[in-house]
């Protein structure tokens, strides 16, 4: 999956299979295989059919499983552009908010949202 760059080949077999998104999360785990922030961004998964509870557990998952403080790979999912992240976002802090850790990883990618808008 690494000539995929865009993801675009990614986007149609997650249409296909929602359970794509996290094989091949955990294909990049398995691997060792980093994320940086020059990654592409997977933000097409907002315009997929996910649930809360479907995208809750894919983060959970990342966070869990990722070797990196900051969870690049979590970071891949956002862009904050989206009514569907936002509310995301918010509901995320309320089921979590006892998590220090989701929290933790939530609120650094808000922060890079709000440091990209100011660039």
């Amino acid at each position: 999956m690494d000539l995929d760059h865009n993801f675009e080949e990614l986007k149609v077999l997650c249409e296909l299979d929602k359970n794509v998104l996290k094989e091949y999360f955990e294909w990049r785990f398995e691997h060792n295989d980093e994320f940086y922030k020059d990654d592409s961004q997977m933000n097409f998964i907002w315009n997929l059919n996910y649930n809360f509870e479907e995208l809750s557990s894919l983060i959970e998952y990342i966070i869990e499983n990722s070797k990196d403080f900051d969870c690049q790979g979590v970071s891949l999912l956002f862009t904050g552009k989206t009514l569907k992240e936002k509310e995301f976002i918010k509901e995320f802090i309320e089921k979590n908010h006892q998590n220090k850790k989701s929290i933790e990883v939530l609120l650094l990618i808000l922060r890079n949202i709000i440091l990209m808008k100011n660039i």
